[in-house]
């Protein structure tokens, strides 16, 4: 039987943090409790010692979700999903620095949100399933169907969006060269002059449903497929 995680939910809009613990609930899991700043989290941690944090990144206060995780950390090492509606550089590389297993994209959806859950608790399970064998593996338990465009974590389902199912596509037939800015703006926009914040957020979007590091950033030249030696593509 697996185990009945228990989940602690840093967020400060009430509206929001009812609906997330309304979602874990329904996943059968226990909401251990509900916090809106750095001070309220770090003390509902350490009285609960939840197994998964979903931390809000901009939280009251002078320390936001990343500074919180790090606080927590210095308590006990935890699985985190971050909840941001930020996608700057300077956002991303902070939070990858507290290694999350993974981010949700706000506004989320019920249907997002409960997949991200459900993909943590795996990952914590180390429930290995076989994939579709005719998917490309991508490492860390990932694994995509260029025929199907479907994108799996072992034998779980991610849901993509078409333009992030086009940008995985190019990463992959990229075969781990840099697919630069411009040729994700000349493809999935098929040359319309859009802004950078565009391409940011879409890179950001695709981000979310991996392990970190698939995916690395090449300072103003692009991205890129981290290949190791293990990844048939």
């Amino acid at each position: 039987m697996n185990k009945k995680y228990k989940i602690l939910i840093v967020e400060d809009q009430a509206i929001t943090a009812m609906e997330i613990k309304h979602i874990v609930l329904g996943l059968g899991l226990d909401v251990v409790g509900i916090a809106k700043s750095n001070q309220e989290a770090v003390e509902k941690f350490e009285e609960n010692l939840p197994d998964i944090v979903i931390m809000d990144i901009n939280l009251e206060g002078d320390r936001d979700g990343i500074s919180t995780v790090k606080d927590i950390y210095e308590i006990s090492k935890t699985s985190v999903i971050y909840l941001t509606a930020f996608n700057d550089d300077k956002t991303i590389d902070r939070a990858i620095e507290t290694y999350p297993l993974a981010y949700e994209i706000k506004p989320f959806n019920k249907a997002s949100l409960q997949s991200t859950i459900k993909i943590v608790m795996t990952k914590l399970n180390k429930d290995i399933t076989e994939r579709p064998i005719s998917n490309i593996d991508l490492g860390y338990g990932y694994s995509f169907n260029q025929d199907t465009k479907k994108l799996y974590f072992n034998s779980t389902f991610i849901k993509l969006g078409h333009q992030e199912t086009e940008l995985l596509s190019m990463l992959i037939k990229s075969k781990g060269q840099i697919v630069s800015y411009k040729q994700i703006e000349n493809e999935i926009w098929e040359g319309n002059v859009i802004s950078d914040s565009s391409i940011r957020t879409l890179i950001w979007r695709l981000r979310t449903k991996f392990e970190y590091k698939i995916i690395e950033t090449i300072t103003y030249e692009g991205i890129r497929l981290v290949i190791s030696s293990n990844k048939d593509i």
